[in-house]
């Protein structure tokens, strides 16, 4: 089965700038638009799935997906730096671009809370640039 490519609509803000991946994440939870100096990059609303990692997410995106048996993710673990409080995780969907970064922190107890932001193809890129990722920041590294 073939995926159809720039499937994504969302919000009709920024329709066919992600695919089938980006648009069955955009289905799961209702998402707010991060407006300032972040257009193309939404927050998950009324903190909901902060308890989900960010794995357990693309399980159900994986689930959902017309073709679940294509590896269409590729995803890499942040570690903290001097400039990044908390690890990150990032998955780029290779069925249309746009993926997902989530911030994985933790609590004074130890508990970890995950908040998850949805980002069209355009802006995972330049948030990307942004972040100024290197391999000296990598944890993990998947296919």
């Amino acid at each position: 089965m073939s995926v159809e490519v720039g499937a994504f609509v969302g919000d009709g803000n920024y329709v066919g700038d992600g695919g089938t991946s980006l648009q069955i994440l955009w289905e799961m939870w209702p998402w707010e638009e991060m407006r300032v100096h972040c257009p193309g990059r939404y927050r998950v609303r009324k903190g909901l799935g902060i308890d989900q990692d960010p794995k357990q997410v693309l399980a159900v995106v994986r689930a959902k997906h017309p073709d679940p048996n294509n590896n269409f993710f590729r995803t890499l673990v942040l570690k903290p730096s001097a400039t990044r409080k908390d690890a990150v995780f990032v998955a780029r969907f290779l069925d249309g671009g746009g993926g997902l970064i989530t911030y994985c922190k933790c609590d004074p107890q130890g508990k970890e809370t995950y908040v998850h932001t949805l980002n069209t193809d355009t802006n995972l890129r330049r948030k990307l640039v942004a972040m100024q990722v290197s391999s000296d920041d990598i944890i993990e590294l998947m296919k």
